[in-house]
């Protein structure tokens, strides 16, 4: 039988002994799955200055599952559940019990709607992995893109859990003569040159010891650009810087660029990595007075024209929410030649009553 422990419930020297059996992913979760421990503690750091609990579901003395459940800062009385982990051999029980008790905390605290999977906030992994159908089917998911055991989707979807929000990775392969690429950057070249004709210029981060030195000008930036996507949260610098600093260290993020308007200040951002084959474009942020003005295209340009030169013929946008204008390869124009492929993810919710 399966009890649920909470971390409100534990005091003093059981408090950290809870937190150290949290962070540890139970022993028999799926293998490769398991978010770091280093992970775990950040996102936690974040969780515990607001409203939250831990649950642990635990068979005799052994941990067989894990949750958070928080509040978030965002949209008043909503509530995230992230962090799961279920022994592999009983999804089903388990996670019915934690999702019980996260429900019943998220109810506690007069929260009338629940998220998942969410890590407290979008900085952080959320969205659940489609089983992919069709075109994509084909290319296996990166290892930036989010995952989840098998049973971790229906799991939530029997518990009456709806689609919240959807969101793609769209890639596409242009043919080896580049004919239909050239056509691209010829295309996205009006963007740029109409930019410089403005004042921008422009800068590649070939150097990722550049791109840590501009993190403290591309947070603001971000924060700004992001704020009214779902679910935002401002995020600290230290933990923006953290999280770009590790990509950075992971991937060649050589193809970065950032934008500068004429008085010098930092206008536009880009951030593309590669990864097997592909250039990834995983960000493009633009300050709210230039939006409308197709600086992401002109971006995008010198991401399309240098990696053309490094003879890349594979691009993908990445974790993109359906309909958003950064979604280059939505584009007929731009994806027009490439043969495309689509992975799809969804956030759930559960409305709650209250009472």
């Amino acid at each position: 039988m399966v009890d649920i422990l909470r971390f409100s419930a534990a005091a003093g020297d059981e408090r950290d002994r809870f937190l150290e059996r949290f962070t540890a992913a139970p022993s028999a979760a799926p293998a490769g799955i398991q978010p770091s421990p280093h992970y775990v503690r950040a996102v936690l750091s974040i969780a515990l200055r607001r409203p939250a609990e831990l649950l642990l579901a635990v068979d005799g003395d052994r941990a067989v599952g894990r949750a958070l459940v928080a509040t978030s800062l965002a949209r008043p009385a909503t509530a995230g559940m992230g962090l799961l982990l279920v022994d592999s051999a009983d999804v089903m029980p388990i996670g019915d019990a934690l999702i019980g008790a996260a429900t019943d905390w998220a109810r506690a605290n007069s929260c009338v709607e629940l998220f998942a999977p969410l890590d407290v906030n979008t900085w952080f992994s959320y969205r659940f992995l489609v089983p992919p159908e069709g075109p994509g089917a084909e290319v296996a998911p990166f290892d930036w893109e989010p995952s989840q055991p098998e049973g971790y989707l229906e799991l939530f979807e029997r518990q009456c859990f709806d689609v919240a929000e959807r969101y793609h990775t769209l890639g596409g392969w242009f043919s080896e003569d580049g004919e239909e690429l050239k056509a691209v950057i010829r295309h996205t070249a009006r963007a740029h040159d109409a930019a410089r004709a403005t004042g921008i210029e422009f800068e590649q981060l070939a150097d990722t010891a550049r791109l840590d030195a501009l993190l403290g000008e591309i947070h603001p930036l971000c924060m700004e650009a992001f704020r009214d996507a779902p679910l935002f949260e401002p995020l600290p610098e230290e933990m923006f810087r953290a999280l770009y600093a590790a990509s950075a260290g992971a991937r060649d993020c050589s193809l970065t660029h950032v934008a500068r308007d004429a008085s010098g200040a930092l206008a536009g951002f880009v951030f593309a990595f590669t990864d097997r084959d592909a250039v990834i474009v995983k960000t493009i942020a633009v300050s709210a007075g230039l939006r409308g003005q197709h600086l992401s295209s002109a971006l995008v340009h010198l991401v399309f024209a240098r990696a053309a030169e490094r003879g890349y013929r594979h691009f993908v946008s990445a974790l993109v929410r359906r309909g958003n204008t950064s979604d280059f390869l939505a584009h007929p124009s731009l994806a027009h030649g490439a043969r495309v492929w689509r992975h799809d993810y969804v956030l759930l919710r559960r409305h709650l009553a209250v009472g």
